[in-house]
């Protein structure tokens, strides 16, 4: 009966024996608010191991909170970035044999700026005389589908000129 219990003990401190080994790792965690206190929800927080330039990448939850765990010993640099708002970084932070740092950081609102550039260019309008007209290039000509360069087609394309829909009707008066 001894020896059955013995190998049952046995097994299960190799079993178990990892588990009661110390932890060679740490973690980062905390919360992302903007200045306002508001939790930002879905920024990207990036630990970077300053020595061989690896990094972890977690995400906040709905409370604001994110955490990296299982994170080697070394120095990091911690990089906050949300939409609509300016990274932050916190650097040199060492961390040691199972150690848990508690970060918090607050983002401030990036600076929004637009510019709208406009080129065009000015149209010369006639304002003496009530006739209209226009220089049509070589350009123009070469690149436009006509049929057969037909230079009445070509004059259609001034404002205000039509082509006539039935040019072989004539009537000559009524019964």
């Amino acid at each position: 009966m001894r020896a059955p219990f013995a190998v049952i003990v046995c097994s299960l401190v190799c079993l178990f024996s990892p588990l009661l080994h110390g932890q060679a790792t740490g973690s980062f965690s905390g919360t992302v608010s903007n200045n306002s206190g508001a939790v930002l929800t879905g920024a990207k927080v990036t630990a970077l191991v300053q020595a061989t330039n690896t990094s972890r990448e977690a995400m906040t939850d709905d409370s604001g909170h994110f955490q990296v765990p299982l994170l080697g010993v070394g120095v990091y640099t911690i990089r906050v970035e949300a939409s609509g708002f300016k990274a932050a970084e916190a650097k040199d932070i060492r961390l040691q044999v199972d150690e848990h740092r508690e970060l918090d950081f607050k983002l401030s609102p990036a600076s929004v700026s637009t510019s709208v550039e406009v080129n065009a260019s000015e149209v010369a309008v006639e304002t003496t005389t009530p006739t209209l007209g226009q220089v049509i290039t070589s350009e123009q000509v070469a690149e436009l589908p006509l049929n057969g360069r037909d230079f009445v087609q070509l004059a259609t394309l001034i404002p205000g000129t039509t082509q006539e829909t039935n040019p072989g009707s004539f009537f000559n008066g009524g019964p």
